[in-house]
């Protein structure tokens, strides 16, 4: 891994993911499956000045207009983390940290992980599990957690009891009735996040 992220090798990977094919869904064309846009109908300025709207499933012309206002907006992202939160849905961002992960340093490859692991409702959305463990074992503990949240991995105990509603995050209560339940020794627990006020335990797979 780089000491350095490469952010010109991240801008090359999103232009990629800028250029993919729009998967039209049954909603489509105000909501489709695309990692950067959400819908098919977007604002413009019009020439004569005035906003307006474009279906950009029906109008290449406007497609490519939009993609280049999209790329003068990365001139002002600054890292990675920047790029994830504003410019990349949420529901893609483990498939963008795979793709970009050669290219990161292991600061910000650790710092987009945990981000991406937490603020994901589903981090396997658009990729795999096995590709995501994979990511998360890469990562050293320094770079996947802050120092206090180090601090107090390092301390937990050799066995703790945990809950999840959904399989993913785990916490050290039930959040609401049939919640799964599983206790785990300490060599299980990849990492410990304390962030937004919640605590969350990032567990490896049973």
């Amino acid at each position: 891994m780089l000491t350095e992220t490469d952010m010109q090798e991240v801008k090359r990977v999103y232009i990629e993911l800028l250029g993919s094919d729009i998967e039209e869904t049954e909603f489509s064309p105000d909501h489709v499956n695309h990692p950067i846009f959400e819908s098919a109908v977007l604002p413009v300025r019009m020439p004569d000045g005035n906003p307006g709207q474009v279906n950009i499933l029906e109008n290449g012309a406007a497609r490519d207009m939009i993609a280049g206002q999209y790329l003068e907006q990365f001139h002002y992202m600054k890292n990675p983390q920047s790029v994830m939160a504003f410019m990349i849905r949420r529901s893609w961002w483990m498939l963008f940290l795979e793709k970009v992960q050669k290219s990161l340093s292991m600061y910000d490859f650790g710092d987009c992980l945990g981000m991406a692991w937490i603020m994901m409702e589903n981090p396997f959305s658009h990729t795999t599990e096995e590709k995501v463990y994979a990511m998360l074992h890469a990562a050293t503990a320094e770079a996947l957690m802050t120092e206090e949240e180090l601090s107090v991995y390092n301390s937990l105990p050799e066995e703790l009891t945990l809950y999840s509603a959904d399989g993913f995050h785990w916490k050290k209560e039930p959040e609401g009735e049939g919640a799964a339940e599983r206790t785990v020794s300490k060599e299980n627990i990849i990492a410990y996040f304390n962030r937004n006020d919640t605590e969350e335990y990032l567990l490896e797979k049973e």
